[in-house]
């Protein structure tokens, strides 16, 4: 099992780089106002203007982890079909 530690990430959206801890290597995601991008405006980040963050991990897995599948975003509409 993979140790939580600190890794370089990047906003997705502007660039903006820090240090997020967690287990895994590849995408993650801000939670609600958790991890937003400090740097991003608020429509983009904040989930009640429709917005998030994907930080993209800058560092290489060691040899043998494997990346998480990233993400895949949905709205309603896109699985729930009207009769």
């Amino acid at each position: 099992m993979p140790k939580i530690k600190f890794k370089k990430y990047k906003c997705k959206k502007c660039g903006f780089e820090k240090e997020i801890d967690t287990n895994h290597y590849g995408e993650c995601y801000s939670w609600g106002r958790v991890n937003c991008c400090p740097e991003c405006p608020p429509y983009a980040k904040y989930p009640e203007f429709g917005g998030s963050t994907t930080w993209i991990c800058m560092e290489d897995p060691p040899d043998g982890e494997k990346i998480p599948e990233n993400w895949k975003w949905a709205k309603l509409g896109d699985i729930l079909e009207e009769e």
